[in-house]
Order: C-alpha cells, then structure tokens, then sequence
C-alpha cells in the first residue's frame, strides 16, 4: 500500500499509515483552507521528516480538526476519521514518552 508511514523514532511498534488516496481526497476537501494543513499534506510521498514536539502538537490539532470536519458517513471520510484518531493517539504516545515521530515516505 503506498503511502506515509508515522512512526515513533526508535520504537518498535507498528506505525499509522497514511495512504496516498485519503493524502489525494484531502487534497480535494481541503484546496482553499489555506495553509491550516500543510505540515500533514505537505509532506514528501518519497522524503522522510522528523517532526519536533511543536509540530507533534500541531499534528494533534490538525487530526482533531479533521475528525470533526469529515462527518460525512462515506467510505472517505470515514477513513479520514479512523486515521486522524490512529495519529492522533501515536502523537500523545510520543509526547508521554518524551519522543518523535518520524514521516517515512515509500
């Protein structure tokens, strides 16, 4: 599955996975609110990208946004929500153990 992998630097756990077409769907949904979501759909689909804590807790927020904004009972938004919830919990995991979170591309 091609996508973006997040993951906590130096855990062994399994990661979330953002694929490439909620990546392109929020794309669409998302094309005039400005730059709110950029640190999530900016990312390289090839690069890697640490993340420091401040950008974590943005992480956080734009999850949280996006699981109230998608509300639609749709198999899109319905993806959008199990992955923001998904990243959201990994990014409170980082935080309590004091840790990062790194963006693999494929």
């Amino acid at each position: 599955m091609v996508g973006i992998d997040f993951v906590i630097v130096g855990s062994d756990k399994r990661g979330v996975k953002f694929e490439e077409k909620l990546h392109d769907y929020l794309s669409k949904i998302l094309d005039n609110q400005g730059n709110e979501y950029d640190l999530l759909l900016g990312l390289d689909p090839y690069g890697n990208k640490l993340f420091s804590i401040t950008e974590i807790n943005e992480l956080i927020n734009i999850c949280v946004s996006l699981i109230n904004k998608c509300n639609k009972d749709d198999w899109y938004e319905n993806r959008v929500r199990k992955f923001s919830e998904k990243l959201r919990e990994l990014c409170q995991q980082a935080l309590e153990q004091n840790q990062i979170i790194e963006a693999i591309g494929d």
